[in-house]
């Protein structure tokens, strides 16, 4: 048995064995975050795009009026998940997976007519399943080359849930597992310099994992191990050669964490500090000498720059993300407005931090994902924190509550009452009984 052959084992286990109350559960707090991501993303798009080219088709582009093929659907739907950093994810994979998985199973749901809650929660743990299983292989070399794993192995993960979705057979799953494979693609440069189009990658993942499986029913023969074979997926874009797969006992998708503040995961050890730190003191920015911020290793390139000169730029930055946290207790979407952006005094902060290695952090990584903060005062009076676990990871999980808190915080800056937030929430909580209406809460934000 191959690696490929291991992982359509574990699709058909997710299709046929009874899915606990837990993982249920846990699927739809995974449903509440992304259409609070999605419905507050699209907004970002419609205010720097003409959307009206777009053709028309049936597909919905939530929280719009706009109906267009499916793959155009999957694409901007994707990519207004991810806009704001604040999509779920896996510390182990490295990886974001609810924006390209969810996207790619809601969309190909309506376009078919699956209305059937069983089906649509299996996918999704089928969708989360294959993409952080891939990561965790592929990881930290596949990142250290300069791949994005959300936009790779998302690839995979969106053509095997939706696989799942429609009841692939073994021939019909590797089939499309190999097409998958082929099409997965995304550079982590795309949050370089000014960029803002690190989304693309999420948008593009949903779109190629759907055409993957359109394709999986055609009948011609496939690769035999496309992930694990000579050439396959885990060798070229990791360099590794693996000959077994080793899945857990629970789905994956327990794992996930969720977050609470936008930017880039490796920000939020040291966000939670600066947190922490602004509870404890009073304080201007001239009162302080140095912040040394000491962290794992994975954490710092990309991440430690002080010149910010995009949205997106600032959500990848650990000094921005630290310094506004510090001096205005801003963790969410307003903390990256063009204002705090071109805020001075943060300007003047950001020069006083250094992000360092500890070496000690990085050998806990990814089990802990470290930052510890300590602040020289000009009077030699010294402050620290340090957070081993942010808000959202497993091991300190948000609330259902605080889910729901955040979704309806989320929709309310995409202008959606809380109303119509509380019946979506309400929605999704009760999927078991009435999918249809889901579906219809969602459908009718526009």
């Amino acid at each position: 048995m191959n690696i490929t052959d291991e992982f359509i084992n574990r699709i058909q286990e997710i299709s046929t064995k009874d899915i606990s109350e837990r993982t249920s559960h846990t699927v739809k707090r995974c449903l509440i975050d992304y259409f609070g991501v999605v419905l507050s993303g699209i907004r970002v798009i419609e205010d720097r795009e003409d959307l009206s080219i777009i053709q028309e088709g049936k597909t919905p582009v939530f929280g719009t009026e706009i109906r267009t093929d499916i793959l155009s659907a999957a694409l901007l739907n994707g990519f207004s998940a991810h806009v704001w950093e604040l999509d779920d994810g896996h510390r182990y994979g490295m990886v974001h997976v609810g924006a390209t998985i969810i996207t790619a199973v809601l969309l190909v749901a309506h376009n078919y007519g699956i209305f059937d809650s069983d089906r649509i929660i299996r996918s999704i743990v089928c969708g989360y399943e294959v993409t952080i299983a891939l990561a965790k292989e592929i990881q930290p070399e596949h990142k250290l080359n300069g791949y994005h794993a959300s936009s790779t192995c998302g690839t995979l993960g969106a053509s095997m849930a939706i696989g799942t979705l429609l009841q692939y057979d073994r021939n019909e799953l590797k089939r499309t597992m190999t097409m998958s494979a082929s099409s997965a693609a995304g550079l982590l440069n795309l949050m370089d310099e000014k960029s803002e189009l690190k989304p693309y990658n999420i948008g593009r993942a949903a779109m190629d994992g759907i055409a993957s499986a359109i394709m999986g029913r055609i009948h011609l023969n496939a690769l035999d191990d496309p992930i694990g074979g000579q050439r396959g997926f885990i060798e070229v874009l990791s360099g590794k050669k693996i000959e077994k797969m080793s899945f857990e006992p629970n789905y994956l998708i327990m794992g996930v964490y969720t977050k609470m503040y936008a930017s880039c995961r490796h920000c939020h050890p040291a966000v939670e500090c600066a947190l922490r730190l602004r509870a404890q003191m009073e304080y201007s920015e001239k009162n302080i000498s140095t912040i040394r911020i000491k962290t794992y290793k994975l954490a710092i390139r990309g991440h430690d720059h002080i010149t910010i000169t995009s949205t997106q730029s600032a959500m990848m930055s650990i000094p921005y993300s630290f310094a506004v946290a510090l001096l205005y207790g801003k963790t969410g979407i307003d903390a990256f407005s063009d204002s705090n952006i071109s805020d001075s005094e943060i300007g003047k902060l950001m020069q006083k931090i250094v992000v360092e290695e500890c070496d000690l952090y990085t050998i806990s990584c990814p089990q802990k994902r470290i930052a510890e903060v300590v602040i020289q005062f000009a009077d030699e009076s010294v402050l620290s924190e340090k957070v081993d676990y942010p808000l959202g990871e497993p091991e300190n999980p948000m609330t259902d509550a605080q889910i729901e808190e955040k979704c309806k915080m989320l929709m309310n800056y995409a202008g959606i009452e809380n109303e119509k937030a509380n019946h979506i929430i309400r929605s999704v909580w009760s999927m078991e009984n009435n999918i249809d209406e889901m579906f219809a809460c969602v459908l009718d934000i526009c």
